[in-house]
């Protein structure tokens, strides 16, 4: 699919297509949610209403990681077994053991294993409580970075960058890359195993 077939797509079934493509599309249609969430954003220019489309959005983007977080809770003993060899899974895993609840805090961010965290969160009996706390917060941060980068970087165009447009992306450029490579070190470096952590029930 081409970024006008994402454009057309949003246009044509609004808010509720919205919600129900970002919580079931990961199901249905292989678009990352990086693409769509910056397609509402500069959609929301002219098109839609900005807050009625981020609210859609988020809710879609909550609902899909709630549903992966219940599978886990309530189906992820048997799944498990037979995804268990799954490089998503694997990493995920090593994620948790090694950062607890802040791999939750920060997975949205990872294409790939987004959707395997809250699920192994769901199997290792998390309270809803805390998953929602976290996960929630952590979706809020992912949809207004992309949101806003939609909406106020993409619309410009990049011919039609003004100095200080320029200079704007040029610090978030730069803050992306400090944050990725931490992250990156945090999150995929060597295992220190005094201090590895797992969820209990």
């Amino acid at each position: 699919m081409e970024w006008e077939t994402y454009v057309a797509v949003l246009y044509e079934f609004g808010y509720g297509g919205l919600f129900l493509w970002l919580w079931l599309g990961m199901f249905i249609f292989p678009v990352p949610n990086e693409i769509i969430m910056i397609s509402v954003g500069w959609l929301s220019n002219d098109y839609l209403q900005m807050v009625p489309a981020f609210i859609a959005a988020y809710f879609g983007i909550i609902a899909s990681t709630t549903t992966m977080f219940l599978i886990g809770r309530f189906a992820g003993a048997p799944l498990l077994s037979k995804l268990v060899n799954r490089t998503a899974i694997k990493k995920g895993k090593k994620m948790i053991d090694n950062h607890g609840t802040y791999a939750l805090l920060f997975c949205c961010f990872f294409a790939g294993i987004r959707h395997a965290i809250p699920f192994l969160c769901g199997t290792r009996k998390l309270s809803f409580l805390t998953f929602a706390l976290v996960s929630y917060t952590s979706c809020f941060i992912w949809c207004t970075i992309f949101f806003s980068f939609g909406k106020y970087i993409v619309v410009s165009g990049i011919e039609s960058l003004q100095q200080h447009n320029i200079y704007l992306v040029s610090i978030l450029v730069f803050v992306i890359a400090v944050v990725g490579f931490f992250l990156k070190n945090m999150f995929f470096g060597s295992k220190q195993e005094d201090d590895a952590r797992s969820y209990t029930s």
